[in-house]
């Protein structure tokens, strides 16, 4: 009409997700966490004539980091950037119909383990003997009393998210083995064939069991590693697989693996790494992880019929913030030209100094620093197409933020390529400033302090002095720590300049 909107939703996800659709068509884009990326139009009119029902091309559309989001008690005791992720999450309308969890084996071990551990035929036989439970360890699948068990755990859970969210378009509950090998080789577990054969045969007991409480009810669970492989047999209705082609598994190649998960008839998902923290240490993404390379996988994932995708990634605007972006734009939309998302991003992030950011990322996805000359090259192609520039204020700061970000690529060339000649002086200096540019989200700092803490050349320096996982024990430097300006990144990236200059 002309003087009232109605949104309208089934739930309260979807009127959240109304609304910023409505923000969304006119004009609103929050192209990362954080005011600096925030555009707000200018509106003579807010009124809108439609009628419409709006619905996203993929039913779940979720990311998040290893490790969780960037969280640290000292450098930011209110969680402000941990609330800023969650905002960018919730405007860029992720999430989705279907709530999917990962392993749960170790927890229905620990809630069960006087049980189990007086019963031991439950816990699988290897090598000749029944385990002892323990967080890593595995079933008898066949076994009834472990069937009894098991049911019982997952109805209890499937019961608490009924009454926690009633009005739930599906209820899910993983069934997800722990990771790791050590499967049953008893006759009976022997007779049902391969370990994903096992898997899904237990996945299937208790989707049956949940047939009987709601036919909204559904187990889930992964397809990768051992049991990467469909079942030789058909799954139940409510099975819900979400398939991981693309990484830790050696069934076959990800079209492959797709094409013969689709012949099970179950409803399919994808879990993907897209530059998961503790491997890539917020490097620049190369290859078809690039953003516009990236959104061809996702329509080939669309056209396969694939409901939808959750990525395991990093809370690192620098690193993995684009793409994350366009997998929000094309989960709604697919249609959307991925190639006009970027430039629409860059040009109202950067202004006039979009292009010499482009072209200084292209230069470091060309090899991912195993060369120090793409860096050297991707900050000296920013300086010179940006230091004449005159730009608003907000692009400013996403240029400066940018400038942090490969300042920080720059002291993390020299602790993973100098080994020990300049340590711990090198972590010392990552660490300082990778916590000190904390409020600017360009990287994912608690894996980057697990990397150096676990493969760096100084990992008892990290230990004692800044251990992300006791922040607070004496003698850590996180209370040193002092949020740096942007004057002050400006400086250290002008350093940089000077010294590839004399070189």
């Amino acid at each position: 009409g002309n003087h009232y909107l109605v949104i309208g939703a089934f739930s309260k996800q979807g009127l959240i997700n109304g609304i910023y659709s409505y923000l969304d068509t006119l004009g609103f884009r929050w192209y990362q966490p954080g005011d600096a990326w925030t555009y707000t139009p200018r509106l003579k009119d807010c009124r809108l004539k439609l009628d419409e029902v709006l619905k996203p091309d993929f039913a779940l559309r979720s990311f998040f980091g290893t490790y969780g989001t960037p969280r640290n008690p000292v450098v930011d005791p209110t969680k402000e950037v941990d609330k800023q992720w969650q905002t960018w999450y919730m405007r860029n309308r992720f999430g989705g119909a279907y709530i999917l969890k990962g392993h749960s084996w170790n927890d229905f071990l620990w809630h069960n383990f006087s049980p189990l551990n007086d019963h031991r035929e439950c816990m699988a036989l290897v090598n000749g003997e029944r385990v002892k439970p323990n967080t890593a360890a595995k079933f008898c699948v066949t076994d009834t009393m472990l069937q009894r068990l098991f049911v019982n755990e997952m109805v209890a859970q499937l019961e608490k998210n009924m009454k926690a969210n009633p009005n739930a378009s599906a209820w899910c509950v993983s069934v997800e083995p722990s990771d790791g090998g050590g499967f049953c080789e008893c006759p009976n577990c022997q007779k049902l064939g391969c370990i994903s054969n096992q898997v899904f045969y237990l996945a299937n007991v208790v989707a049956k069991a949940f047939q009987k409480i709601s036919a909204k009810a559904y187990v889930n669970l992964y397809a990768y590693n051992s049991h990467a492989s469909p079942p030789g047999f058909a799954l139940e209705p409510n099975v819900i697989v979400q398939i991981i082609p693309y990484g830790y598994q050696h069934y076959s190649s990800p079209q492959e693996m797709i094409a013969d998960w689709k012949k099970k008839n179950v409803k399919l998902f994808i879990y993907d790494y897209y530059g998961i923290p503790l491997e890539n240490v917020d490097m620049p993404l190369k290859g078809d992880l690039k953003p516009l390379e990236f959104s061809k996988r996702l329509r080939y994932w669309h056209e396969q019929h694939i409901m939808g995708a959750t990525l395991e990634s990093s809370y690192s605007i620098g690193c993995t913030g684009p793409g994350l972006y366009v997998f929000s734009r094309l989960g709604w939309n697919i249609n959307y030209d991925a190639g006009k998302l970027l430039d629409d991003y860059y040009n109202r992030c950067y202004g006039k100094a979009a292009t010499a950011v482009r072209r200084s990322q292209e230069l470091l996805s060309a090899d991912t620093l195993n060369a120090k000359c793409s860096l050297n090259c991707a900050i000296e192609e920013l300086h010179k197409g940006t230091s004449k520039l005159r730009l608003d204020s907000t692009q400013n700061t996403c240029l400066t933020y940018y400038k942090a970000y490969l300042h920080y690529l720059r002291l993390l060339y020299v602790v993973k390529n100098n080994g020990g000649s300049v340590e711990p002086l090198a972590t010392d200096s990552l660490m300082r400033y990778t916590y000190g540019i904390f409020q600017t989200m360009m990287v994912h700092q608690f894996p980057i302090s697990e990397y150096v803490k676990e493969h760096g050349a100084a990992t008892s320096y990290v230990k004692q002095y800044w251990d992300a996982d006791k922040p607070k024990t004496p003698g850590m430097k996180f209370a040193e720590v002092l949020q740096l300006t942007e004057e002050q990144i400006n400086a250290a990236f002008d350093t940089d300049v000077k010294e590839i200059i004399k070189q």
